[in-house]
């Protein structure tokens, strides 16, 4: 499997749309390629080589249920900002309606974070990635990369190596469809895919 600053930012959405002419978007794309780098990381969590591939992020203390653990901010920007990145050929990531990332390149420390299909982290918004069990020191940081994956026709290329018994051996982009899913991680997907899930609640038929 590979560490998640080499995944997060990749997927180009299908959802932006062409809003501007290629000049405009070249004034744009000035403006976001500098956008501000505010990312956080827990001082409770530092990059070590990883048990499951690659780089991870470990714990060094303690953490509470809860207890926020990354913010992901580096390339965030609106559609707007995500459709400019995406005429300079950067992979687009869409959180929430109005809510994008663009692939900015680097290897930041906060997106080494690999996947698991029992993470211990979940997302509490669109940036905030917060303890989903109590953490001991010494444990790897993983999250379910279901999470906030939605491309219908995304299936991981590499083999899950968790080891847990809720392996499912591949994410997919339709892994928040589960049932079984939805209710282990309620309230846990991104932004975006929590609205899909609670839409598709309420226009389900009736029994």
């Amino acid at each position: 499997m590979r560490a998640a600053n080499k995944t997060l930012h990749l997927p180009t959405s299908g959802a932006v749309s062409a809003l501007f002419t290629l000049s405009q978007m070249d004034q744009r794309w000035l403006l976001i390629s500098h956008h501000p780098k505010d990312t956080w990381m827990s001082p409770k969590i530092h990059l070590v080589d990883s048990l499951i591939q690659g780089n991870g992020l470990q714990a060094i203390a303690d953490i509470e249920p809860g207890e926020t653990v990354l913010i992901w901010r580096t390339g965030y920007t609106d559609r707007a900002g995500a459709m400019a990145a995406q005429q300079q050929g950067k992979g687009i990531m869409q959180w929430d309606e109005n809510v994008f990332s663009y692939d900015a390149g680097g290897d930041d420390e906060p997106y080494a974070i690999n996947h698991s299909c029992d993470p211990n982290t979940w997302m509490a918004d669109a940036y905030t990635i917060t303890a989903r069990r109590a953490i001991n020191i010494g444990d790897e940081i993983t999250i379910d990369y279901g999470l906030f994956e939605m491309r219908e026709d995304f299936i991981s290329s590499w083999t899950c190596q968790c080891g847990t018994e809720n392996c499912r051996g591949h994410v997919t982009g339709n892994d928040w469809k589960v049932p079984q899913l939805q209710q282990r991680y309620a309230g846990h997907f991104s932004p975006l895919i929590n609205g899909w899930i609670q839409s598709s609640r309420i226009s389900a038929p009736k029994d």
